[in-house]
């Protein structure tokens, strides 16, 4: 898979994001783009990791609303503005989205950078002070 390619397919549930869609650390308000609070994965389309999350980001974009939370993406490798904003080094990442659509880091309760999806659930049920029945 290129670079330039995206590991998410228009009709998946997920919100997908570029650079465009970003003011700094906030996102743009729009109701296309923002439909709340949520958790961001932000990935590069060669990443074994990023790639072994795609179902697991899919079920969530239709588990969260329903929490009143949201799955944004952001290929990183093709939004190198949003990707040197927040010195992304690693893949995948992850993010909050406030609901004052501030993008904050997915930390665990220690402060640490979360990676495995049941690290990442729990961060987000700690950000959200909401918890996701998943």
């Amino acid at each position: 898979m290129s670079e330039s390619e995206s590991l998410y397919k228009s009709n998946d549930s997920v919100i997908q994001l570029n650079d465009s869609k970003f003011v700094g650390t906030k996102m743009k308000v729009s109701k296309d783009v923002f439909q709340g609070p949520g958790l961001l994965k932000i990935y590069a389309p060669w990443c074994p990791h990023c790639i072994s999350k795609v179902d697991d980001m899919n079920r969530l974009a239709k588990i969260l609303p329903q929490e009143g939370a949201q799955v944004y993406v952001i290929n990183a490798e093709k939004n190198q503005i949003f990707s040197r904003f927040f010195n992304i080094e690693g893949y995948p990442s992850f993010a909050y989205v406030n609901q004052n659509k501030m993008v904050e880091p997915l930390t665990n309760s220690d402060g640490e950078p979360v990676y495995d999806t049941q690290s990442v659930i729990k961060a987000l049920c700690d950000h959200h002070n909401k918890c996701i029945s998943n």
